[in-house]
């Protein structure tokens, strides 16, 4: 039985890779990558059809490969420069043994979605589930009450505001009379001209007699 084909060509490309670039680790039992940008340059297309690091890595998880970021002395001058690796470790990739390699298989999609989330994680993400949905149908019924309200009191305005409009006092508009009376015979023309409220000035004295005086010719001094 032959090892994976993926992972054939990882050890073989750590073997001929620089080691400013990636190398395995002193105990053999991991590899780091510490140029991401070289190593998608100069490596990767030597061995893949691609030049993507990130897929790379995404297929080295398929086979059960943890990654990890570190920031170690172990692996020569990276706490010198203070530079981050990245690094990769599977129990049966070995750099001594890699005829164990043969006994590593790719995970499908679900095995490995399964294998990151244990059952506890996905019951706490599923208990917050259906805490957000609770919170979202008790908002959605709080707004809905709000509309509601907001929709009658804009009604109830608009049935007071005509009531409101004949609640109005128009101003006591006072009537006046202007009297231009006519001068003695044979006076010289003079032109009078007096406003009187007559409910003011003469309270006592009927409206007939009023109108009397009005159609008498006498002067009338203001």
């Amino acid at each position: 039985m032959n090892a994976p084909v993926f992972l054939q060509k990882t050890y073989d490309m750590l073997e001929c890779c620089p080691s400013e670039v990636a190398e395995w680790s002193k105990d053999g039992r991991s590899f780091v990558v510490k140029q991401t940008k070289q190593f998608e340059t100069s490596m990767l297309p030597q061995f893949f059809k691609h030049n993507n690091f990130a897929s790379f890595a995404r297929q080295l998880r398929f086979y059960g490969f943890e990654k990890s970021k570190i920031h170690d002395a172990r692996f020569g001058d990276v706490s010198e420069t203070g530079q981050s690796w990245w690094l990769f470790q599977h129990p049966k990739f070995l750099r001594d043994d890699p005829a164990k390699m043969v006994s590593i298989r790719r995970k499908t999609c679900t095995e490995a979605v399964t294998t990151k989330w244990e059952a506890g994680e996905v019951n706490e993400l599923k208990h917050r589930l259906e805490s957000l949905q609770s919170t979202m149908s008790s908002l959605s019924s709080k707004i809905s009450a709000l509309t509601a309200a907001v929709h009658t009191y804009a009604a109830e305005e608009m049935d007071l505001l005509p009531a409101s409009k004949k609640l109005k006092t128009s101003p006591k508009i006072e009537e006046n009379v202007t009297f231009s009376p006519k001068t003695v015979e044979d006076g010289p023309s003079l032109d009078y001209g007096c406003n009187f409220n007559l409910d003011e000035a003469f309270p006592d004295v009927d409206e007939h007699l009023f109108a009397s005086l009005l159609d008498m010719e006498l002067p009338l001094v203001c």
